[in-house]
């Protein structure tokens, strides 16, 4: 992440934002979307697995509800690198307190922001504008 990411929750268990905070000066801005080390500070047990670019090119576009079972179930930090979106995650753990509970959260590369969505969680948003990417 940048410099010292912090951890906010949500009111579903498990279900938390990263907030990233940019190195930035007079040339610009960079903005550390992963640090192994930082991430195993902020969401101690998160495993990496796989590192995904999707393109949304028309605004309204909805993508999802997807979610993974056991043995297969992952865990996805989302960051929006382009456009704005409206994210959304849904409680699918049967037995959960916050069973089909969502939460949503707006994205967009300004903000600096990472939505954590652990395992159990369906995952899907819609594009807010054109060319989005996520």
């Amino acid at each position: 992440m940048a410099r010292a990411a912090s951890v906010r929750a949500t009111t579903i268990d498990g279900l938390t934002l990263i907030e990233r905070r940019p190195y930035a000066d007079d040339r610009g801005a960079l903005d550390r979307l992963f640090d192994d080390d930082e991430i195993g500070r902020l969401l101690p047990g998160f495993r990496t697995s796989q590192v995904n670019h999707s393109v949304t090119r028309r605004r309204g576009t909805v993508r999802g509800m997807h979610y993974q079972t056991p043995p297969n179930a992952d865990a996805k930090v989302i960051t929006c690198l382009r456009g704005r979106v409206f994210d959304v995650a849904v409680d699918v753990r049967h037995g959960s307190e916050t069973f089909l509970r969502w939460h949503a959260e707006v994205l967009e590369p300004g903000k600096y922001r990472s939505f954590v969505i652990p395992e159990g969680f369906a995952h899907g948003f819609q594009a807010l504008t054109d060319e989005c990417e996520l």
